[in-house]
């Protein structure tokens, strides 16, 4: 049951991680003006 748990934070933690990137390339983008 434990290693289940693990497996499933560090799935969550993957997907965060991945939200996070995207969110700030997005931003990032907004901040810069297209040339």
């Amino acid at each position: 049951m434990h290693k289940h748990r693990f497996s499933s934070s560090e799935e969550l933690n993957h997907v965060t991680m991945a939200y996070v990137y995207v969110y700030y390339n997005h931003a990032y983008s907004r901040h810069i003006p297209p040339h």
